[in-house]
């Protein structure tokens, strides 16, 4: 097949990467409007043609995969329905799929539309970023339109899985309203949350003591704000349904505080427990995922460089490294972000065989 991807990027990147080393049989061509990620791709051998424009080439694609965001996936399809050759798939990676599916549907054209949404991501951007093992074990949402059929969302499936990733088969609705829940109103309330603090650190006597309970809730807080910005108004009546229902749930905690119902709160601090414990300890990422290791270390000269040694030697990289002077949950005091699962496990190895506590 010969498959072209719009937007070369950490999703579009990986998506090429993945599929020219993971699949045989096809032929990758890329519209990327920074030279350099094309330069890049080319040099690697991951797509045999590149351009910032859609070419006479490409229309004759089996699939097109437009990996940009949401505003600008819908000036490409618009742009691309007209050119490409009968039957063509054309899919996106927006992580909203109604508005998208609807345009889509809107357009003419002999070409078949599946919403697509890789549920994986990163908190770097960019061709540099791309990584063919991004989609291993996470979901790949394909959401039906009415310029779909069951031959086009097959076909993907079946891709999606040579990739690595977990294909699942959902209506727009339903995606929309399951990422509303799980993914955009985390976002809202991680936001609402990082600005009510800031409104009551008027002297910076407050986030001064923000420890690891604050910073895991609001972490998401640090995701750029355009794109967030046009996730809220594309998904805007899910995001609005699921604000309602935490504010009423929020309203009925706090009546049960100021009643004094000591029972009523434990029980339901104790249901938010055991649905935690529930989920998946490898749940698909609606964000990019955090693996950090906290260790309790002694305050000595030459600690941190010890452990920057250690992983270095190890061929471990650290993301980031902070000093929690509030310890909320564990007693340890270095937190060390790393880059994957394999790392962090390799590293709470390493650490506990050299002498260091490991909390997290």
């Amino acid at each position: 097949m010969i498959i072209t991807i719009i937007g070369l990027g950490l999703i579009g990147g990986s998506l090429a990467k993945a599929i020219k080393s993971r699949t045989k049989g096809h032929t990758i061509y890329a519209v990327n409007r920074s030279q350099a990620g094309i330069e890049t791709a080319l040099a690697e051998g991951t797509i045999a043609l590149g351009s910032d424009k859609f070419t006479s080439e490409m229309a004759d694609s089996d699939i097109v995969f437009v990996c940009t965001p949401a505003r600008a996936s819908e000036k490409w399809i618009s742009e691309i329905a007209p050119k490409v050759k009968k039957g063509c798939i054309i899919t996106d990676a927006c992580s909203t799929k109604t508005e998208i599916c609807e345009f889509a549907d809107s357009i003419n054209g002999d070409f078949r539309f599946v919403g697509g949404h890789p549920m994986s991501g990163s908190e770097k951007s960019g061709y540099s970023a791309a990584n063919e093992s991004l989609f291993e074990n996470t979901y790949y949402i394909f959401t039906k339109s009415a310029k779909s059929d069951d031959k086009a969302i097959e076909t993907l499936k079946n891709l999606a899985q040579e990739i690595g990733a977990i294909p699942v088969a959902m209506t727009p609705q339903d995606h929309d309203r399951a990422v509303a829940a799980v993914s955009h109103l985390p976002h809202v309330l991680s936001a609402v949350l990082m600005n009510t603090a800031e409104e009551l650190d008027d002297d910076g006597s407050v986030l001064k003591f923000a420890a690891g309970g604050f910073r895991d809730v609001t972490r998401i807080a640090a995701s750029e704000p355009v794109m967030w910005r046009d996730i809220t108004f594309s998904n805007k009546e899910s995001i609005i349904n699921m604000v309602d229902l935490f504010i009423d749930n929020l309203e009925a905690f706090k009546e049960q505080i100021k009643s004094g119902k000591t029972e009523e709160v434990e029980e339901y601090y104790a249901s938010a427990r055991e649905m935690r414990t529930k989920l998946p300890q490898k749940a698909a990422a609606l964000a990019h995922r955090n693996y950090e290791c906290i260790l309790d270390v002694p305050d000595r000269v030459g600690v941190i460089a010890q452990i920057a040694v250690l992983l270095g030697d190890a061929g471990i990289n650290m993301k980031n490294i902070y000093v929690s002077n509030s310890r909320e949950f564990y007693g340890g005091v270095l937190v060390i972000s790393l880059g994957s699962m394999a790392d962090l496990e390799k590293a709470k190895k390493l650490f506990s065989e050299n002498g260091f506590e490991v909390k997290g």
